[in-house]
């Protein structure tokens, strides 16, 4: 998989260093008849290292939701996109009292996110929707690599609006950020950034962005050059082999690409051996 996005040490050490505040607060706000003081720090050390343990648990869970919600995005069908947003909402939040209610945000906001559900949303078109989630208090505390996910996510948003001042804006963001170290989130800022380069027409990045592609060893990426290649007519790249028209075929078909399916369509026929379908 790679890096991390969500369950990084730093995210992981900031919500430990936060419960250890709250085992404190709770030892020494407990009426005088619970004991004395130190008869309570033992009980709330454990409590604290429990508390701990649940929350690294649950950090690397809810990263592997992420992963998941973003494959989703990039490659799911409708059929898929719409059965994860229905089971997926925002979890609300509660609390007794202000301090309460802004510890348990602060440690909702570090132990998971809604990126992989925003970008599921601007797949399926639902931009309102979509930045209404981006928003709220969760991207206070988006830092490390999560900070430049959001970027991609806000960049895909710009690529659905669909102007040619949103496409520009979204093809400068993501081919000027970095790239992941994480596979899936790769995968999906390079899915985002040829989507724009379609979108606009851009055929002098799309060259760039096809000659990285070409060689890769990931097959998914491949596909995007597969794409490129296909859509402006290049005849500079060596041929893609069929294997991997074919996958790009199945992609450019989830997402609804109807020319793009056909120009891919057209390719594979051009390229089968005479007298097959």
């Amino acid at each position: 998989m790679g890096s991390k996005l969500l369950a990084t040490p730093a995210r992981s050490s900031l919500g430990t260093v936060l419960l250890a505040g709250l085992a404190w607060v709770a030892v020494r706000g407990l009426p005088a008849w619970f004991g004395p003081e130190r008869e309570r720090v033992p009980v709330a050390a454990v409590a604290w290292a429990v508390l701990s343990a649940a929350f690294w648990l649950y950090l690397r869970g809810e990263e592997a939701r992420l992963t998941r919600e973003l494959r989703v995005a990039r490659s799911g069908t409708s059929v898929q996109r719409r059965a994860l947003l229905r089971r997926r909402r925002p979890t609300p939040y509660f609390g007794i009292a202000m301090f309460w209610y802004a510890a348990v945000r602060v440690l909702a906001a570090l132990a998971s996110t809604t990126l992989g559900y925003a970008a599921v949303l601007v797949a399926e078109t639902e931009l309102q929707a979509a930045r209404a989630t981006l928003g709220g208090f969760a991207q206070l505390l988006t830092f490390g690599p999560l900070r430049e996910l959001r970027a991609v996510v806000e960049a895909d948003l710009d690529r659905a609006t669909g102007t040619e001042e949103s496409l520009a804006k979204a093809i400068r963001s993501l081919y000027a950020g970095p790239a992941f170290a994480h596979h899936e989130a790769e995968r999906y800022r390079l899915h985002v950034l040829v989507k724009a380069l379609l979108q606009q027409g851009d055929e002098a990045t799309a060259r760039t962005i096809a000659e990285e592609l070409k060689g890769s060893d990931d097959e998914v990426l491949r596909v995007y050059g597969v794409w490129l290649s296909t859509w402006f007519e290049w005849t500079h790249l060596d041929a893609p082999t069929e294997a991997d028209t074919r996958l790009a075929l199945l992609l450019a078909r989830t997402h609804g690409a109807v020319d793009l399916v056909a120009r891919l369509e057209a390719a594979l026929r051009q390229a089968a051996p005479a007298g097959e379908p």
